[in-house]
């Protein structure tokens, strides 16, 4: 026979292998109807938004929270100011690391956007502090929502979307996604909080400040803890319907999810980490 010689390890190795792809092609087909589902869901909601007006006393403050050294950051922050620029009723505050090469650019060049424009010292708190900051030196009760942006991710299409949302949304903390990863949290690079309720972003920095002392440490005590503080809380993207991403990171972990939901406009985002591992 033709196959009398075959090693019979190797055609139980063959087997499994050809079983193993079998199953993966399923599991494929099973994550591209899931998405699917999920993006006509989101698509749909997303047209209700568009759909409704807002008043003036929704007015948003956005807090913009940066370190402008290197072009990598400077592409970040022109991307999250290009995108900005299409928002109505928002006023901008940057909060920017001091006596870096491209700080003195970044004040000039978006001088007209913004209503103040601040320099701190860098340091373990990251972009945490610079938000205090912000939102203990600017008046903030003619705003309904404080947003909270900073520049670690690279904007390529319209965050408009985000806005309405979170002026329709009404509840306590409004974040872009959540992810199961570790626990279950909103991810902090962009996330609006009611200014009624900013004093619970205070007291989370406060409470934490003391055990801060590197960037797991920001993750730990900040982003993951910060929905226990308000008590009403939605997010845009609900990523943690779709169970292939359970316990994982959208950006790093599932390509063709993540580059499909970039590619929709709904998550106009690449993280710079994605950009320095490659």
């Amino acid at each position: 026979m033709r196959f009398k010689n075959i090693n019979k390890k190797y055609l139980l190795t063959l087997i499994n292998v050809i079983m193993l792809n079998r199953k993966k092609n399923i599991e494929i087909q099973n994550w591209n109807w899931k998405t699917v589902q999920f993006l006509r869901n989101q698509n749909h909601e997303m047209e209700q938004v568009k759909n409704k007006s807002y008043e003036n006393k929704d007015k948003i403050l956005v807090i913009v929270s940066c370190h402008t050294y290197g072009k990598l950051r400077w592409n970040a922050i022109n991307s999250i100011m290009k995108f900005l620029n299409e928002i109505n009723d928002i006023d901008i505050v940057i909060v920017n690391s001091s006596n870096l090469q491209l700080s003195e650019n970044l004040k000039n060049i978006y001088k007209s956007n913004y209503i103040k424009y601040y320099e701190i010292d860098n340091d373990k708190f990251y972009g945490f502090s610079k938000w205090y900051y912000a939102i203990e030196n600017v008046e903030i009760d003619n705003y309904k929502y404080i947003t909270f942006i900073n520049d670690s991710i690279l904007v390529h299409s319209s965050i408009k979307h985000f806005f309405d949302y979170t002026r329709n949304k009404d509840v306590d903390i409004f974040g872009y996604n959540d992810s199961s990863q570790i626990c279950y949290h909103y991810q902090s690079y962009l996330f609006s909080i009611k200014s009624q309720c900013i004093q619970n972003f205070k007291k989370m920095f406060l409470d934490y400040k003391h055990l801060i002392n590197n960037y797991n440490d920001v993750v730990n005590y900040y982003e993951l803890k910060m929905l226990e503080y308000f008590k009403t809380r939605d997010c845009f993207l609900k990523l943690t319907e779709i169970d292939i991403l359970n316990n994982k990171n959208i950006f790093f972990s599932n390509d063709y999810i993540y580059l499909n939901l970039r590619k929709n406009g709904y998550l106009p985002f690449t993280k710079l980490k994605r950009i320095n591992i490659n």
